[in-house]
């Protein structure tokens, strides 16, 4: 995993997160990602990596709130993150805290799920 600085903007940290990604997991291939990802990142991540990006739309001639098909993954992990008091609030001054926070948390989780009596 790899958490870049807020003030990086997220197609920028994408070039760098992809690499460390498929690193850590070499057998990635597909990618869901939102409409700011697609164009040169995508035909990137594609050439360079072997991956295919799937770009996730809004429904055509939609308003208002409207789930998005596999949107949800995303938004409801940063909810089980948000349960843990360190990470419902983005005060941390390196982002290596917040990385570390955000794999205790996982592990949290993950035990949790083994051993749900406790």
């Amino acid at each position: 995993m790899l958490v870049t600085p807020a003030d990086v903007p997220d197609v920028d940290g994408a070039y760098e997160t992809l690499p460390a990604a498929k690193a850590v997991a070499p057998t990635l291939r597909h990618l869901f990602v939102d409409g700011g990802y697609e164009g040169d990142w995508a035909a990137w991540a594609a050439e360079e990596h072997q991956v295919t990006v799937e770009v996730v739309r809004r429904p055509p001639g939609t308003r208002g709130f409207v789930v998005q098909a596999r949107r949800w993954v995303v938004e409801r992990t940063f909810a089980w993150f948000g349960r843990n008091r360190r990470l419902s609030r983005d005060v941390e001054l390196y982002e290596r805290t917040t990385e570390t926070l955000i794999y205790i948390a996982s592990c949290h989780l993950l035990l949790k799920r083994l051993n749900p009596a406790t």
